[in-house]
């Protein structure tokens, strides 16, 4: 009776073994395709349907699963409270000649507006509005600004 207890007792502990090990490799690759970076507005700016004020914010991109739309979600550094959640249905690719990683502002009207999240990292740019990022909405983004992305994790 001792000895099928002793080894139900092993039959357990490796099994947790082995859900725990199982865990902490399915955390650690779900966390390869998150993207973070931390940013500092000097001024408001509009992030899709939200208008972020001056500050100091943290964005992550999910990539699991690569499919459209991706979402970006804007925190705030300071509380980690939720500022925003904007798709973005393109990733565009480019060559980082030496290029940062930032955030892309362009205007409409006198406001200004964030359009892409360019990844030097990744070599990708995430767009959240086409218009102002494309060649077509140059006219409206002639006055275009980057915002450094001071820190970009994988």
């Amino acid at each position: 009776m001792k000895s099928n207890i002793t080894a139900n007792a092993r039959r357990i502990t490796l099994f947790a073994a082995v859900l725990v090990a199982v865990l902490i490799f399915t955390g650690n690759a779900n966390a390869q395709t998150t993207y973070r970076g931390t940013f500092t507005l000097q001024h408001s700016a509009r992030w899709g349907k939200t208008v972020l004020g001056p500050g100091d914010y943290i964005v992550r991109v999910n990539l699991e699963g690569g499919s459209s739309p991706l979402i970006a979600e804007i925190t705030y550094a300071k509380s980690g409270r939720v500022a925003a959640r904007e798709s973005c249905t393109n990733a565009d690719t480019f060559k980082a000649n030496g290029e940062k990683s930032a955030l892309l502002l362009g205007h409409r009207g006198a406001e200004p507006v964030i359009h892409s999240f360019r990844v030097a990292e990744l070599g990708e740019t995430f767009i959240f509005d086409r218009t102002l990022a494309s060649r077509q909405g140059a006219e409206e983004a002639m006055n275009q600004e980057n915002v450094p992305v001071l820190v970009v994790k994988r």
